[in-house]
Protein backbone atom coordinates (compact mmCIF):
# COMPACT_ATOMS: atom_id res chain seq x y z
CA UNK A 1 0.00 0.00 0.00
CA UNK A 2 1.30 3.45 -0.95
CA UNK A 3 -0.21 6.51 0.73
CA UNK A 4 0.49 10.03 -0.51
CA UNK A 5 0.49 13.27 1.50
CA UNK A 6 -2.83 14.22 -0.16
CA UNK A 7 -4.41 11.04 1.38
CA UNK A 8 -4.64 9.26 -2.00
CA UNK A 9 -3.91 5.52 -1.70
CA UNK A 10 -2.57 2.98 -4.22
CA UNK A 11 -2.74 -0.77 -3.55
CA UNK A 12 -0.35 -2.73 -5.81
CA UNK A 13 -1.02 -6.34 -6.81
CA UNK A 14 1.78 -8.93 -6.97
CA UNK A 15 4.55 -8.40 -9.56
CA UNK A 16 3.41 -4.83 -10.18
CA UNK A 17 5.31 -1.55 -10.06
CA UNK A 18 4.49 2.13 -10.12
CA UNK A 19 6.70 5.10 -10.99
CA UNK A 20 6.00 8.38 -9.20
CA UNK A 21 7.88 11.70 -9.13
CA UNK A 22 9.79 12.70 -6.00
CA UNK A 23 7.53 15.70 -5.56
CA UNK A 24 4.31 16.95 -7.15
CA UNK A 25 3.98 20.63 -7.95
CA UNK A 26 0.76 22.21 -6.69
CA UNK A 27 -0.47 23.48 -10.04
CA UNK A 28 0.52 20.46 -12.16
CA UNK A 29 -1.26 17.09 -12.53
CA UNK A 30 -0.19 14.27 -10.19
CA UNK A 31 1.24 11.73 -12.67
CA UNK A 32 2.11 8.05 -12.13
CA UNK A 33 3.09 5.21 -14.50
CA UNK A 34 1.82 1.67 -13.80
CA UNK A 35 3.06 -1.76 -14.85
CA UNK A 36 0.92 -4.65 -13.61
CA UNK A 37 -2.26 -4.10 -11.60
CA UNK A 38 -3.28 -1.59 -8.95
CA UNK A 39 -6.33 -0.22 -7.15
CA UNK A 40 -6.45 3.58 -6.82
CA UNK A 41 -8.36 5.62 -4.27
CA UNK A 42 -7.71 9.22 -5.31
CA UNK A 43 -8.56 12.17 -3.07
CA UNK A 44 -10.16 15.14 -4.79
CA UNK A 45 -8.15 18.34 -4.29
CA UNK A 46 -9.67 21.75 -3.53
CA UNK A 47 -7.77 23.23 -6.49
CA UNK A 48 -9.16 20.41 -8.74
CA UNK A 49 -5.59 19.18 -9.36
CA UNK A 50 -5.77 16.21 -11.72
CA UNK A 51 -4.36 12.73 -11.06
CA UNK A 52 -3.15 10.93 -14.21
CA UNK A 53 -2.35 7.22 -14.46
CA UNK A 54 -0.48 6.02 -17.55
CA UNK A 55 0.03 2.33 -18.40
CA UNK A 56 3.09 0.86 -20.08
CA UNK A 57 1.04 0.60 -23.32
CA UNK A 58 0.16 4.30 -23.27
CA UNK A 59 -3.45 4.16 -22.04
CA UNK A 60 -4.12 7.29 -19.99
CA UNK A 61 -6.63 7.66 -17.15
CA UNK A 62 -7.45 11.23 -16.11
CA UNK A 63 -8.86 11.52 -12.58
CA UNK A 64 -10.24 14.17 -10.23
CA UNK A 65 -11.36 12.10 -7.22
CA UNK A 66 -12.48 8.49 -7.46
CA UNK A 67 -11.77 4.78 -6.94
CA UNK A 68 -10.80 2.47 -9.81
CA UNK A 69 -8.78 -0.59 -10.78
CA UNK A 70 -6.21 -0.70 -13.61
CA UNK A 71 -4.88 -3.94 -15.13
CA UNK A 72 -1.84 -3.53 -17.39
CA UNK A 73 -0.71 -7.03 -18.33
CA UNK A 74 -0.64 -9.21 -21.45
CA UNK A 75 -2.14 -7.86 -24.66
CA UNK A 76 -4.62 -5.36 -23.24
CA UNK A 77 -5.33 -2.83 -20.50
CA UNK A 78 -8.47 -3.21 -18.36
CA UNK A 79 -9.97 -0.38 -16.32
CA UNK A 80 -12.89 -0.78 -13.90
CA UNK A 81 -14.46 2.26 -12.23
CA UNK A 82 -15.81 1.74 -8.69
CA UNK A 83 -16.90 5.31 -7.89
CA UNK A 84 -16.60 8.86 -9.20
CA UNK A 85 -15.76 9.66 -12.82
CA UNK A 86 -12.65 9.29 -14.98
CA UNK A 87 -11.70 10.08 -18.57
CA UNK A 88 -9.85 7.30 -20.37
CA UNK A 89 -7.70 8.05 -23.42
CA UNK A 90 -6.14 5.67 -25.95
CA UNK A 91 -4.45 6.15 -29.31
CA UNK A 92 -5.73 4.22 -32.34
CA UNK A 93 -4.14 4.68 -35.78
CA UNK A 94 -2.57 7.94 -34.62
CA UNK A 95 -5.92 9.33 -33.40
CA UNK A 96 -6.72 9.94 -29.74
CA UNK A 97 -9.95 8.30 -28.52
CA UNK A 98 -11.56 9.31 -25.23
CA UNK A 99 -14.37 7.91 -23.14
CA UNK A 100 -15.95 9.26 -19.93
CA UNK A 101 -16.39 6.34 -17.53
CA UNK A 102 -19.21 5.99 -14.98
CA UNK A 103 -19.21 3.70 -11.90
CA UNK A 104 -19.57 0.07 -13.01
CA UNK A 105 -18.00 0.69 -16.44
CA UNK A 106 -15.42 -1.90 -17.57
CA UNK A 107 -13.21 -0.79 -20.47
CA UNK A 108 -10.61 -2.91 -22.24
CA UNK A 109 -7.99 -1.27 -24.48
CA UNK A 110 -6.23 -3.53 -26.98
CA UNK A 111 -2.60 -3.07 -27.99
CA UNK A 112 -3.94 -1.47 -31.21
CA UNK A 113 -5.97 1.08 -29.19
CA UNK A 114 -9.42 -0.51 -29.71
CA UNK A 115 -11.84 0.31 -26.88
CA UNK A 116 -14.46 -2.16 -25.69
CA UNK A 117 -17.08 -1.28 -23.04
CA UNK A 118 -19.48 -3.19 -20.78
CA UNK A 119 -21.13 -2.92 -17.36
CA UNK A 120 -19.88 -5.03 -14.42
CA UNK A 121 -19.92 -5.34 -10.64
CA UNK A 122 -16.68 -3.50 -9.69
CA UNK A 123 -16.31 -5.50 -6.45
CA UNK A 124 -15.55 -8.64 -8.45
CA UNK A 125 -12.64 -6.97 -10.23
CA UNK A 126 -11.10 -5.49 -7.09
CA UNK A 127 -11.44 -8.69 -5.00
CA UNK A 128 -7.72 -9.50 -5.47
CA UNK A 129 -7.08 -7.10 -2.57
CA UNK A 130 -8.78 -9.70 -0.34
CA UNK A 131 -7.01 -12.79 -1.80
CA UNK A 132 -9.85 -13.55 -4.21
CA UNK A 133 -9.85 -13.77 -8.00
CA UNK A 134 -12.66 -13.49 -10.53
CA UNK A 135 -12.24 -15.28 -13.85
CA UNK A 136 -14.72 -13.59 -16.18
CA UNK A 137 -15.00 -16.02 -19.12
CA UNK A 138 -11.20 -16.36 -19.13
CA UNK A 139 -9.42 -18.85 -21.36
CA UNK A 140 -7.20 -21.33 -19.52
CA UNK A 141 -4.26 -19.60 -21.20
CA UNK A 142 -5.33 -16.33 -19.47
CA UNK A 143 -5.64 -18.19 -16.16
CA UNK A 144 -2.14 -19.57 -16.76
CA UNK A 145 -0.85 -16.04 -17.41
CA UNK A 146 -2.38 -14.89 -14.12
CA UNK A 147 -0.64 -17.74 -12.27
CA UNK A 148 2.65 -16.73 -13.92
CA UNK A 149 2.17 -13.05 -13.01
CA UNK A 150 0.87 -13.57 -9.47
CA UNK A 151 2.93 -16.53 -8.31
CA UNK A 152 5.98 -16.62 -10.60
CA UNK A 153 5.41 -20.15 -11.99
CA UNK A 154 5.75 -20.94 -15.71
CA UNK A 155 2.56 -22.62 -17.03
CA UNK A 156 2.56 -24.93 -20.08
CA UNK A 157 -0.50 -26.53 -21.75
CA UNK A 158 -0.49 -29.75 -23.76
CA UNK A 159 -2.36 -28.18 -26.69
CA UNK A 160 -3.93 -25.04 -28.12
CA UNK A 161 -7.45 -26.47 -27.82
CA UNK A 162 -7.03 -27.08 -24.08
CA UNK A 163 -5.52 -23.63 -23.51
CA UNK A 164 -8.52 -22.10 -25.35
CA UNK A 165 -11.20 -23.58 -23.06
CA UNK A 166 -12.99 -21.00 -20.93
CA UNK A 167 -13.92 -20.66 -17.27
CA UNK A 168 -15.99 -18.26 -15.16
CA UNK A 169 -15.29 -18.60 -11.44
CA UNK A 170 -14.92 -16.61 -8.23
CA UNK A 171 -12.28 -18.17 -5.98
CA UNK A 172 -10.49 -17.54 -2.71
CA UNK A 173 -6.81 -17.81 -3.59
CA UNK A 174 -3.77 -17.75 -1.32
CA UNK A 175 -1.48 -19.89 -3.48
CA UNK A 176 -1.33 -21.17 -7.08
CA UNK A 177 -2.56 -24.62 -5.98
CA UNK A 178 -5.96 -23.11 -5.06
CA UNK A 179 -6.50 -22.24 -8.74
CA UNK A 180 -4.94 -25.43 -10.12
CA UNK A 181 -7.17 -27.64 -7.95
CA UNK A 182 -10.29 -25.93 -9.35
CA UNK A 183 -9.03 -26.30 -12.94
CA UNK A 184 -8.21 -29.99 -12.41
CA UNK A 185 -11.68 -30.75 -11.04
CA UNK A 186 -13.62 -28.64 -13.55
CA UNK A 187 -11.84 -29.80 -16.72
CA UNK A 188 -10.55 -33.22 -15.59
CA UNK A 189 -6.92 -32.24 -16.01
CA UNK A 190 -3.60 -33.77 -15.10
CA UNK A 191 -1.33 -31.20 -13.47
CA UNK A 192 2.37 -31.89 -12.86
CA UNK A 193 4.73 -29.39 -11.27
CA UNK A 194 8.46 -29.76 -11.98
CA UNK A 195 10.50 -27.20 -10.08
CA UNK A 196 9.04 -23.85 -11.22
CA UNK A 197 7.13 -25.14 -14.26
CA UNK A 198 3.52 -26.37 -14.20
CA UNK A 199 2.49 -28.78 -16.99
CA UNK A 200 -1.27 -29.05 -17.65
CA UNK A 201 -2.82 -31.75 -19.86
CA UNK A 202 -6.14 -33.58 -20.27
CA UNK A 203 -6.63 -36.90 -18.47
Amino acid sequence: IIQFPDKSVIVLNANSSITIPEKWKKNEPRKVVLRGEAYFSVTKQTNRQQFIVKTSKGTKINVLGTEFNVYDRGQEDRVVLASGKIRLSATQNGKNKQIEMQPGDFITVSAAGDLSHRRVDPDLYTAWQHNKVYFDNYTLREVGMLIEQQFGHKVEFSGRELAGQRITAFLEVKKAEDILHTLAETFELKIIQQENTIHISSL
